[in-house]
Formats: structure tokens, C-alpha cells, sequence
């Protein structure tokens, strides 16, 4: 469930479900959404799951973007971690002439695994 902070309806949404995918209301490409995002999102949320009675323990927190592949995706996804993502989802949804190439070597390469 998406929880856009900070609307605390969003948040309260997001809290009674399994997890969260996190986003912040008027992030752009001029301000893109990173780990320090995600974790201040989290924070507001954890309270709300709790307050309704739910567990953190279990919670997935979803964090999206785009990883190299090697040892620059396993460093960028740890630094989603360390945020309190559970789950990463590879999203690129950029588009060009090289698109479909860049997005073959991704999935080639496979997941990244800090």
C-alpha cells in the first residue's frame, strides 16, 4: 500500500496493511525520493501500526529505484536497508534509444545481495 507522507491519511491507510511502498507528496526528479525518505516515512508510520494495534515485526517497507549491477547495486540497495527496507524493487523508468539495453544487462545480471 502506497503511504505518501506526510498525509496521515495515507499513513493510517498504509499501516493496517502488510507493508508499505513509501513515497513523500511533491518529490520530483529534482528531489529525488532517497534512504533518508524512506526512513523518516517509516518513522511516521511505525507509530500508527502500533497505535491500531498491528506489529512492526513482519512490516514490509518496499524501497524502488535502480541499481548497477556488481558491487555499486549491492552498495545502493545496503543503503536502502539501512533505512528499514525489507523489499527492493529494480524500477527504471527511464527511456531512450538505450533503454531496453540497459534494462537487458540489468535483469542479466540478477538481483543485487548486500
Amino acid at each position: 500500500m502506497v503511504g505518501a507522507y506526510p498525509s496521515t491519511v495515507s499513513l493510517r491507510r498504509a499501516a493496517r496493511w502488510d507493508g508499505l511502498l513509501a513515497t513523500k507528496v511533491g518529490f520530483a526528479a529534482e528531489t529525488p525520493f532517497g534512504p533518508d525518505d524512506l526512513r523518516e516515512v517509516a518513522d511516521a508510520v511505525r507509530p500508527l501500526r502500533e497505535a491500531a494495534g498491528l506489529p512492526w515485526e513482519g512490516y514490509d517497507v518496499v524501497a524502488e529505484g535502480t541499481s548497477e549491477p556488481g558491487a555499486a547495486g549491492v552498495d545502493t540497495v545496503a543503503r536502502w536497508i539501512e533505512a528499514g527496507a525489507t523489499w527492493w524493487v529494480e524500477s527504471d523508468w527511464a527511456m531512450g534509444d538505450d533503454a531496453v539495453a540497459r534494462h537487458r544487462r540489468r535483469i542479466d545480471a540478477g538481483p543485487p545481495r548486500p
